[in-house]
């Protein structure tokens, strides 16, 4: 899926946190860790409660870096560092 078709996908969910469900599956699918790509962390929460009770302003995630490095670079997501100085998107 190239980097507008995800985008296009994304612009569809209902909600914030629909948005960031969907982000976490369509992540996953590309990435191909299926059952080994985790959302933690505070979207974690949010999606859990299914409701704007708490929104988080980014999207946490583990699983394997070089995948999941390899499918954001190619959707062309903009890079921040992280606390610990870790790349993070």
């Amino acid at each position: 899926m190239d980097a507008k078709a995800f985008d296009s996908t994304l612009q569809r969910a209902r909600t914030q946190t629909e948005r960031l469900a969907w982000f976490g599956a369509l992540l996953t699918k590309e990435t191909g860790l299926e059952g080994r790509l985790v959302i933690v962390g505070g979207s974690a929460i949010e999606i859990y409660l299914g409701s704007d009770q708490y929104v988080s302003e980014n999207i946490d995630v583990v699983g394997e870096k070089a995948r999941i490095k390899t499918v954001l670079e190619r959707g062309g997501s903009p890079r921040c560092l992280g606390g610990t100085g870790a790349g993070t998107w």
